[in-house]
């Protein structure tokens, strides 16, 4: 296949994943927003705000608390021998093996980071590669690497494994600097994978979109028994590795196994009509978190006006002394008992602090506990 074909066939491929996976995308990226910490990322959609309006984050405690509980029981694999041909003694030494592995990969983190992502946002990623030991050896190693951005990684929108393990394809985005692009790729032009329509000249100080992209291809082969008796065929595989950028295969090469190496890892599935559809631990509890900050918002508004009582006074009682009653801090305040036409006045009163209703502070704490459900319903 030439290249400009492979190029528009895994283009194909990526705008019908991203098509599917847009509305899954989309949401998973307002739950990341709405726990980032930026100015007003809770009070969004909130036409009706009080002044001040405060943001008191209790989702982030929630989604801690859920990781801890993931890295107190970090997942591991295990070999286990399967039938009476397999050996413990194998088992252990291949046990030994993924080990060191996943010792070398930091996988813990790794591991952490995906259940991470996909309790923040609904989905997370890993992924296997290889790498040579060092720069004089020839030998290559396993690796376990987290993918930093789950946004980035577009998936076989057929696959339907909760691991993955049917996909036939997968592809990675990856951002860089034109200045990078032209220093590692110099015989080739900078053109952003995502970009559709007519060429574009960058300049060094833009980022352009690669990408790198994971296909199985099947070949039919056919097998015999030990004693020559049986045959049958079967499908092996291969799996090819493009990177790529809008218009230029820039590397090409197979990656041993059998599967695609990108292990998704999924929050709370569903099905609707046969499409999939992810859902984070805090995207139920977005609402009442807007309410709890809304009715927070209205408590603190309240008690700020309830620290001045107000005064009741006579018309032109306090006149030539306002600045007096402004001054809140002073013990001693003058008025006048007379008006111009020799009238007795009245003696100022204070009224009573406004009240915060009960029902504020009853709104605020039903929200607190429609929170905690929600995160009691992911333990």
């Amino acid at each position: 296949m030439k290249d400009e074909d492979l190029v528009q066939k895994i283009k194909e491929k990526f705008d019908r994943d991203q098509g599917y996976w847009s509305s899954t995308y989309e949401e998973a990226k307002k739950d990341m927003k709405f726990l980032s910490g930026e100015p007003d990322a809770q009070w969004e959609g909130i036409r009706d705000k009080p002044s001040p309006a405060l943001t008191i984050d209790r989702l982030s405690s929630v989604v801690n608390q859920i990781a801890n509980d993931i890295r107190m029981n970090t997942p591991a694999i295990r070999i286990i021998p399967g039938d009476r041909e397999s050996s413990e003694d194998v088992a252990e030494i291949l046990s030994g093996l993924i080990k060191n592995i996943e010792y070398e990969s930091g996988a813990d983190s790794v591991y952490d980071s995906a259940a991470l992502s996909s309790v923040r946002c609904g989905l997370g990623f890993m992924r296997v590669e290889t790498e040579y030991e060092d720069n004089e050896s020839f030998n290559q190693k396993i690796c376990i690497k987290r993918v930093p951005n789950p946004l980035n990684v577009f998936i076989d929108c057929t696959s339907t494994e909760s691991d993955g393990s049917d996909m036939k394809h997968a592809t990675i985005l990856q951002e860089i600097l034109v200045s990078d692009f032209k220093e590692e790729y110099p015989k080739n032009d900078p053109a952003d994978f995502k970009a559709n329509g007519a060429e574009k000249q960058y300049k060094d100080e833009d980022s352009i979109f690669i990408a790198e992209h994971f296909y199985v291809k099947t070949s039919k082969e056919e097998i015999v028994s030990p004693d020559g008796m049986q045959k049958r065929p079967v499908m092996r595989k291969t799996i090819h590795r493009v990177l790529l950028s809008g218009k230029d295969i820039l590397e090409q090469t197979t990656f041993p196994g059998d599967y695609i190496p990108v292990v998704p890892v999924f929050g709370e599935e569903y099905w609707i009509d046969g499409k999939r559809y992810l859902c984070s631990a805090i995207r139920r509890a977005k609402d009442p978190q807007r309410m709890y900050n809304y009715w927070r918002s209205v408590e603190t508004s309240l008690v700020k006006n309830q620290r001045v009582s107000p005064t009741m006074v006579a018309e032109g009682a306090i006149s030539g002394y306002e600045s007096e009653w402004k001054d809140h801090t002073s013990l001693v305040v003058q008025y006048k008992t007379y008006d111009a036409a020799g009238n007795a006045l009245p003696q100022p009163v204070r009224l009573p602090p406004p009240q915060i209703p009960t029902g504020i502070i009853n709104a605020a704490r039903e929200m607190a506990e429609d929170i905690k459900h929600h995160y009691r319903d992911w333990e």
